[in-house]
């Protein structure tokens, strides 16, 4: 696990280790600055002029201790600062004498601009850093603009400047980096689009700045990363097919046999010990030809399969005709079972008061798997507000209907009434494809079958969900990922610990 944090957030764990530990600001910037030092060497010999553009702010103290250091070591560096240096930050005008002592090359304005576009093999951006929050405009944006149409290799320092810490978004204008090295923890902006597209590659540095830093405000959110197995549940070698779960699949009516089949193989493929799958009379075939493995039930048969299952997914692939929304009404009103509603069901609630209600009162444990449209039509707003406000969308659907709301985009949030948030960091372009929502759905209820509590298989399910999509894209490429595919590499978690 990963913590990521917010602009605020990152000042205050900056200040609580100055101030509480006892790491001087300085001996931060100077560990930051050895951090950009080591990426600019990584580069080799072939860049030795370098371009570092400056803020008078603490974001600028790094950039200049990196140009001091680059000096001691040989490189050719220019230096222009923007801004009146005499309204500098305490740090950075300590930076500005260190540097000053080695007789620099400092540029202004002009010359800056008249720079041609290969002047430098490195450009660094160090003007703006978490604490930005107005639009860039004027010559700060002129400034950025010229950057960006230079050739070099382009260094971010800590954030692009022009991309808000906490939203991702974009400040009027943004940096557009190569790589970004942040400092301490990712932050969040880094995470979020449009401010993924500006960060570029991110390192994240160990400045000194530690978890000791939270004192009793730890970061809200965090992340995943690394082997998928850490992430499942431990296999009991005494088990049988009981002990890994009963899960009952309501999907696929109608023409949609497609959703049934890769709902319950994601399910069997994670792991649970059985399924069974109500859907359509004439989609039976289909199914049992397709997954062998499962078991079929029929909507008359519905009490005495809620009876046998341990826990329920209802939605991909129903549609929204009376008998779906009857099926609906019984479950929630008549169950307790853990229960994963998506896509169909989603759209159902959300055009029903009665359901709404029911689901309100559901006392099982409920996860919820919308997509921006779904989470907006149950939130009664656009599409475009519950895009730009995704998180605090999803918190407030988790806090109405008491439930877990995985709410997908391309960063998917997995958000609770009280408590942390997961924002989904892996993943690609290529999981926006039909059926990859049904794959997740019976992963999520696959983990949640077998023992992990619903808010840790919602947010394991969605990591190994982004992760069985990059192995798909590593093999196929973004054109090829496809549902099928996603659940094929499911099983590459064994072999694979990268």
């Amino acid at each position: 696990m990963k913590y990521i944090v917010t602009g605020d957030e990152m000042k205050e764990y900056d200040n609580n280790t100055i101030t509480h530990q006892g790491i001087p600001a300085l001996e931060l910037m100077e560990n930051a600055a050895k951090a950009l030092f080591e990426k600019v060497k990584s580069r080799g010999t072939l860049d030795k002029k370098v371009l570092i553009v400056c803020g008078i702010g603490n974001n600028g103290g790094d950039g200049l201790a990196l140009a001091r250091l680059l000096l001691q070591d040989g490189f050719i560096v220019a230096v222009y600062i923007a801004g009146d240096v005499r309204k500098g930050t305490v740090s950075f005008s300590e930076q500005l004498m260190r540097l000053e002592a080695l007789s620099p090359c400092f540029i202004n304005k002009e010359e800056l601009i008249s720079s041609g576009t290969d002047t430098y093999g490195i450009i660094a951006d160090a003007l703006f850093g978490v604490g930005l929050s107005r639009e860039i405009t004027g010559d700060y944006a002129e400034i950025i603009h010229k950057c960006n149409a230079m050739n070099g290799y382009k260094l971010a320092v800590d954030i692009p400047s022009g991309i808000c810490a906490n939203t991702g978004k974009v400040l009027g204008c943004a940096f557009r980096a190569d790589c970004t090295v942040t400092f301490a923890f990712k932050k969040l902006g880094l995470c979020l689009y449009p401010g993924i597209s500006y960060a570029g590659e991110i390192q994240v540095a160990d400045i000194g700045i530690t978890s000791h830093a939270f004192e009793d405000n730890p970061p809200n959110i965090f992340t995943y990363e690394g082997n998928p197995l850490q992430y499942v549940p431990v296999r009991k070698p005494d088990g049988n097919k009981g002990t890994f779960g009963k899960v009952l699949v309501i999907a696929g009516f109608e023409t949609m046999a497609g959703a049934a089949v890769l709902c319950s193989r994601a399910v069997l493929q994670m792991g649970a010990g059985m399924v069974k799958v109500i859907c359509a009379p004439e989609n039976r075939i289909i199914l049992q030809t397709s997954v062998p493995e499962v078991l079929y039930g029929t909507i008359d048969s519905l009490k005495q399969s809620v009876a046998w299952a341990d826990t329920i997914i209802m939605g991909p692939g129903l549609g929204k005709r009376n008998e779906v929304r009857e099926v609906l009404e019984e479950i929630l009103g008549n169950c307790d079972l853990p229960i994963i509603l998506d896509a169909d069901a989603l759209n159902l609630i959300s055009d029903n008061n009665k359901l709404q209600t029911l689901l309100r009162d559901y006392k099982g444990n409920k996860i919820l798997t919308p997509h921006v449209g779904e989470l907006a039509r149950l939130a009664g707003i656009s599409n475009k507000d519950t895009k730009e406000k995704l998180l605090s969308v999803a918190k407030s659907i988790a806090m109405e209907y008491h439930s877990i709301v995985v709410a997908k985009d391309a960063v998917t949030f997995v958000v609770q009434e009280v408590g942390e948030t997961y924002l989904n960091t892996c993943g690609n372009s290529g999981m926006a494809t039909a059926g990859s929502g049904d794959v997740l759905a019976g992963m999520i209820g696959s983990l949640m079958d077998q023992g992990m509590n619903p808010f840790e298989a919602a947010c394991s399910g969605v990591y190994l969900h982004g992760m069985a999509g990059d192995y798909a894209r590593d093999v196929y490429t973004e054109y090829g990922v496809t549902a099928s595919r996603l659940i094929e590499n499911i099983r590459m978690f064994e072999q694979r610990n990268d």
